[in-house]
């Protein structure tokens, strides 16, 4: 497990441009999101995971935004074409799309995704409705039509930041209930800690 002090400097796995997104999983491994691909650090090096042409166990896309965990096995990576499972025993990714139709995958950009402490995933692109994971199926399927964005789930609570707003959803009874909604200045950027409060 990576200790604070051997963390990486950033520009080591990015070739000089900052990181896009940083996540440590359950085993204490550091996970990068770049410009050109994922990154994990044990504490003592790097392995990369690309995005390759014609290889669909590859990251669909090499813009990694948002890195979710799901279970020990398993990391969900957001990127600017598609959102992708990462089965961390084999390396191998899985693709998925919104669309059924191949040429509009393209169309998909900016994904964002979010899972709870149960393991359900959600996710959302170009902040449109938000998904759900149907594992059975492995399929997203369609769980609510308001604006997505970027998400956070914490205590049955589904926190999203969209449009311009930031709005927070009850969902301990099945169906997503609204609870809070604010609005954000538009000079101002909200983000999400490790704790899913927003600043």
């Amino acid at each position: 497990m990576p200790s604070p002090s051997s963390l990486p400097s950033p520009h080591r796995c990015t070739d000089g441009k900052p990181p896009i997104a940083i996540f440590q999983d359950s085993q204490g491994y550091v996970w990068i999101g770049t410009w050109d691909g994922l990154n994990r650090y044990d504490g003592g090096g790097f392995k990369v995971y690309a995005s390759v042409t014609n290889d669909s166990s590859t990251l669909s896309h090499p813009v990694v935004r948002e890195i979710c965990e799901e279970d020990s096995l398993h990391l969900w990576v957001a990127t600017d074409g598609g959102l992708n499972r990462l089965d961390k025993n084999t390396g191998r990714f899985r693709r998925y799309y919104l669309s059924k139709q191949p040429f509009k995958h393209q169309e998909e950009q900016f994904w964002h995704c979010a899972v709870s402490p149960r393991g359900d995933v959600y996710a959302c692109v170009n902040n449109g409705p938000i998904y759900i994971y149907n594992k059975g199926k492995d399929r997203f399927e369609v769980f609510m039509k308001q604006p997505g964005g970027r998400m956070h789930c914490r205590d049955k609570r589904l926190t999203v930041i969209s449009e311009g707003h930031i709005r927070r959803y009850d969902l301990s009874h099945g169906t997503p209930v609204q609870t809070a909604s604010a609005v954000l200045p538009a000079s101002v950027v909200a983000v999400f800690d490790n704790k899913g409060d927003v600043w």
